[in-house]
């Protein structure tokens, strides 16, 4: 374990912060993951955040545009 002063224990609230560093720009280790982890999980979820947008706003074009031809005011 890492018995280094200048680094805390996170809590699971910390955990889910932004990446942690050092004065000096150095990555730490906070929680299970250091920085650099932390870091790739996030950009991994925003990826996925993102695909889930395109598809649910994708959904609702097709839904409209479904529920238009079926009212007849295009089709």
């Amino acid at each position: 374990m890492n018995d280094d002063p200048n680094i805390k224990k996170a809590s699971p609230i910390e955990d889910r912060a932004a990446p942690a560093r050092t004065n000096d720009g150095e990555a730490k280790i906070v929680g299970r993951f250091d920085a650099n982890q932390s870091q790739h999980i996030r950009d991994r979820q925003k990826a996925r955040s993102n695909m889930m947008g395109i598809i649910l706003l994708g959904l609702c074009v097709l839904f409209f545009a479904i529920t238009i031809v079926k009212i007849g005011v295009w089709g």
